[in-house]
C-alpha cells in the first residue's frame, strides 16, 4: 500500500514537472512573438508550424526537415534582431534543411558553419540543429553588423569570409559567391513577399 502511495506521488510530481515545463516552453514562445520588433509579420505565421502557411517552398521539402526547427529561427530572429525569413534562406541555400549535412571543406549543420566559426560562436555541437541555427544567425548579425546592413555584403562574408569581401573592397569577384548571394536574395524576397512560388 505504502509502495502504491508512493508510486501516485511520484507520478503527481512528474505531471506537475510536465505541466511546468509546457507552461514555461509556451511563455518563451509568447515572449518571441510580443518582443520581437517584427511581430506584425510573425502574425502572419502559423501558429502551430511557425511558417507561411501557403508557400510552394514548404512542398519541395521534407516535413520533417523543416518542422521540427521553425521555433529555433524564431528566437534566434528574436535574439539576434534578423528577420526569420533572411535566416531561413540562408538555411534553404546552404544546406535545404539537413541537419546533417557536410560541405567538402568542412561546412557543417543546418547553416554550413566552420570549425572556426563554430568556435568563435561558442558552438560544441555543429549537428544539433537548434544551436546551429542560434550560432549561423548570430554570425550572420555579426557581418550586418560589420557592413553596416549591407545585405549583399554581409552575405558574401558568410559565403566567403569577411577577409575576402575586405580584400576585394566589396563583393568579391567568385562565381560561388556572386550566386549564393543572389540565390539567397531571391529566396528571402519571396519569402517576405509572401509569393507561391521560389
Amino acid at each position: 500500500m505504502r509502495h502504491l502511495a508512493t508510486t501516485r506521488r511520484q507520478e503527481k510530481q512528474w505531471l506537475i514537472t510536465i505541466l511546468l515545463v509546457s507552461a514555461a516552453t509556451a511563455l518563451c514562445l509568447l515572449a518571441v512573438f510580443i518582443l520581437h520588433p517584427d511581430r506584425q509579420r510573425l502574425g502572419q505565421f502559423d501558429p502551430v508550424m511557425s511558417v507561411p502557411k501557403t508557400h510552394a517552398l514548404w512542398r519541395t521539402l521534407p516535413a520533417e526537415r523543416y518542422l521540427p526547427v521553425q521555433h529555433s529561427i524564431l528566437y534566434a530572429a528574436w535574439e539576434h534582431d534578423l528577420d526569420p525569413d533572411l535566416i531561413r534562406a540562408v538555411i534553404l541555400i546552404e544546406s535545404r534543411y539537413d541537419a546533417k549535412a557536410v560541405s567538402p571543406v568542412g561546412a557543417s549543420g543546418m547553416m554550413q558553419i566552420m570549425p572556426g566559426t563554430a568556435a568563435d560562436m561558442g558552438l560544441e555541437n555543429l549537428f544539433d540543429p537548434h544551436d546551429n541555427i542560434l550560432a549561423g544567425s548570430k554570425y550572420l548579425r555579426l557581418m550586418l553588423d560589420w557592413f553596416e546592413q549591407d545585405i549583399d555584403l554581409a552575405l558574401a562574408a558568410y559565403n566567403a569570409g569577411p577577409g575576402t569581401v575586405i580584400r576585394y573592397g566589396g563583393l568579391p569577384p567568385y562565381k560561388e559567391t556572386i550566386n549564393y548571394v543572389k540565390k539567397v536574395k531571391e529566396i528571402y524576397h519571396s519569402l517576405s513577399q509572401g509569393e507561391d512560388e521560389v
